[in-house]
């Protein structure tokens, strides 16, 4: 079974582009779409952090992740549940990048240059001598509303427009034989463009002499270009590849693809998950992640805020990091097919928790004896520059391991579903789901720092649930995978298709 790819493509080939010929009209398009999207992640993610973290400190990434992205992340659900009762899934695509691209311009153009009259400076000071200290990160995202505001809408981009639409149409037309293929070399597309992403942002903040309100308006004009351009594409490749005729889930509303007593809303999502176990796994799988990475995040940032002051180093820092995230995802990445193809789905899903939990590990372990640390003989290092190495090869290596491994064989669990499972499933999965992950880490650190006071403080407690998380996520993925295989194996008898030909090993 492992040689199939090998014997049907050559050796190489297998490797970087599995792809028949007659695929390539459905292929290229949707590779490029990729690319254009992460790369637009890849500028937003660093500017995001670099305008809310050197206005605010990273004290308040806890807060705006909870109070802020959550809510709004919920009401941006519903209203894409809604809009696909109205609206092809094509041209929900458009409505909502298109909503995107639009906030944008106007932070960009409007909001960031009217920063100072628009910010509540004098109320919130106020609020500052009368509330408790452990409020500050709540009153500085009201204090800085403007920047909270982009930050929310710039992380919902890879939430919304990645994870939701484009992987909601990559899964409506690609089949699980293709997807064995096709994800993998996806994979190459997004990785490509964190690396490409972080060389262009640092290369256009020298273009403009390290001007820092000049490269916020460079940044947001690339962003727009690049978002025209996917819809420019996907318009082209809908009228002349993924026709009505050939996929029609995909240019129907959902009210026309099911009886009218099944009317999709947010509520309805949500029960879909807590009655499908199925569901319920995929889930956890993403929660985990997002509790876990987000659990070591906020220390990160802190203390890199400390080593890069200004806007301008800080951002290039974090170019930097995407740019090695994007490297070390791609080299991982061209790896997939045969991964999969010689260990099987639950093999490859398993790599993400046990690589973030080789590296938590260590990563926490430097943070409670840090102080043994800084006594090895390394020169010229500060403990500061020694926290902020292996707080970016952590992060580094556990995003690295997240864009290749873990966002294949997550979106590769949708495919043996039927197409409600998969449409109305996948929505409160991506968005929701992330964010209560994202959350509930900031929730646990708001509720220790009200307690211990400082981060340092509440890192062993830390450590201990984020042992824990590990092994629940790793436990849940097992349980996935066999209900993955029995899935495939039905679908492969209904097609009556060999079982060896449409299933991959799972272990």
């Amino acid at each position: 079974m492992e040689q199939s790819l090998t014997k049907e493509f050559g050796l190489l080939r297998s490797f970087l582009w599995p792809i028949h010929g007659h695929e390539f009209k459905k292929f290229i398009p949707m590779f490029v779409m990729l690319f254009l999207i992460c790369f637009n992640y890849g500028i937003l993610r660093p500017m995001k952090d670099t305008l809310i973290i050197t206005a605010a400190g990273a004290k308040v990434l806890p807060y705006i992740k909870v109070w802020g992205i959550l809510p709004v992340a919920v009401l941006l659900t519903y209203f894409f549940t809604k809009l696909t009762h109205f609206f092809s899934q094509e041209k929900v695509f458009y409505i909502i990048t298109t909503g995107f691209l639009a906030f944008f311009l106007v932070f960009a153009f409007i909001l960031y240059p009217l920063r100072d009259y628009l910010h509540p400076y004098q109320s919130a000071n106020y609020l500052q001598t009368i509330l408790p200290k452990g409020f500050n990160g709540l009153i500085e995202l009201y204090k800085h509303w403007t920047l909270s505001l982009f930050y929310i809408i710039a992380e919902l981009w890879s939430s919304i427009v990645l994870s939701t639409l484009f992987w909601g149409v990559a899964n409506e037309v690609t089949s699980l034989k293709q997807a064995k293929r096709f994800y993998g070399v996806f994979g190459i597309a997004s990785n490509l463009a964190a690396l490409v992403a972080g060389i262009a942002a640092n290369m256009l903040g020298f273009a403009v002499q390290n001007s820092w309100n000049h490269m916020v308006s460079i940044f947001i004009i690339t962003v727009t270009l690049c978002g025209i351009i996917i819809m420019l594409i996907f318009r082209w490749q809908s009228k002349t590849v993924l026709t009505p005729s050939a996929y029609p889930n995909l240019h129907k509303c959902t009210a026309s693809s099911f009886k009218k007593k099944q009317k999709p809303s947010l509520k309805e999502s949500f029960k879909l998950l807590s009655k499908s176990k199925y569901l319920s796994y995929i889930a956890i799988m993403v929660v985990s992640y997002n509790l876990v990475i987000n659990l070591m995040d906020v220390v990160w940032k802190d203390r890199l805020h400390m080593y890069c002051p200004t806007p301008q180093n800080l951002n290039y820092y974090m170019n930097n990091i995407t740019a090695m995230v994007g490297l070390g995802s791609l080299i991982i990445t061209f790896f997939i097919p045969r991964i999969i193809e010689r260990f099987g789905w639950t093999k490859t899903a398993l790599i993400t928790p046990v690589a973030m939990g080789l590296t938590g590990l260590g990563f926490f372990v430097f943070l409670i004896f840090g102080n043994t640390f800084t006594d090895l003989p390394v020169a010229a290092a500060t403990p500061l520059a020694i926290a902020v190495f292996f707080g970016s090869l952590q992060h580094c290596l556990s995003k690295s391991v997240k864009y290749s491994l873990f966002d294949t064989t997550q979106n590769m669990a949708f495919i043996p579903l039927d197409h409600e499972l998969k449409f109305k499933g996948k929505a409160p999965i991506d968005v929701v789901g992330a964010r209560l992950g994202k959350s509930g880490g900031s929730l646990i650190y708001q509720g220790l720092l009200m307690f211990l006071g400082t981060i340092s403080a509440c890192i062993p407690y830390i450590a201990v649930l984020f042992v824990g998380m590990m092994t629940f996520w790793t436990s849940s993925t097992r349980s996935l995978g066999k209900m993955f295989n029995l899935k495939v194996q039905e679908q492969a008898q209904e097609s009556e298709l060999p079982s060896s030909e449409a299933t991959p090993q799972t272990t």
